[in-house]
């Protein structure tokens, strides 16, 4: 992007120096832009053009001039696209207001994405629906151990307000009383024979 208050003679470059992790950047980027032939009149196009310096203690110690490299550079530095760097940006220089009023949905997903923390939403959901399943087998199986009660053979059922985990022995011991009744029986009918 070049002002329209530039002239031909005027060269357009943005420079942004930087310091992170003991580095110092240097980021030049320039756009495609139409200016004065050097010799001669008329206007020639230079292409749009990116370079990016890395310096410790002043020296160069590496250096970047392909756009996707020099992209990826700054993505590994700042792992922000350019929307997320936008609404940092934003916030300070007036949408605070805007982001004070919005809803907590429109905050959580704007915070979401400033921050990275999409994996633990994804994480939380994932863990939502576990337990939902669980709960959901437990349910089957409780009913399911309902059912078993309410169709038990019992000599004498015992009271409905008994706590189902305290009726399964109870049906254990009703088919032991059961077992030795049959066995008793069996060995009564034989000797009478």
């Amino acid at each position: 992007m070049r002002s329209k208050f530039a002239t031909a003679s005027d060269h357009t470059a943005v420079t942004l120096m930087f310091d992170h992790q003991e580095l110092t950047y240097q980021l030049t980027r320039q756009p495609e832009q139409w200016v004065a032939k050097k010799r001669g009149d008329g206007l020639t196009k230079r292409p749009a053009k990116v370079e990016l310096s890395v310096m410790r203690d002043g020296q160069e110690i590496d250096a970047f001039t392909k756009a996707n490299t020099v992209a990826k550079e700054i993505s590994d530095i700042l792992p922000l696209d350019d929307t997320q760097f936008r609404q940092i940006v934003l916030l300070p220089q007036g949408d605070f207001r805007k982001f004070l009023d919005a809803n907590s949905n429109d905050k959580e997903k704007l915070l979401r994405d400033l921050f990275g923390t999409g994996i633990y939403d994804q994480w939380t959901q994932a863990l939502k629906q576990q337990a939902k399943n669980q709960q959901a087998a437990s349910a089957k199986q409780l009913t399911r151990a309902e059912l078993l009660r309410d169709q038990f053979n019992w000599a004498e059922a015992p009271d409905q307000t008994v706590p189902l985990a305290d009726v399964a022995p109870l049906m254990t011991d009703e088919l032991e009383q059961q077992q030795q009744t049959v066995t008793t029986l069996t060995a009564t009918a034989t000797a009478k024979r």
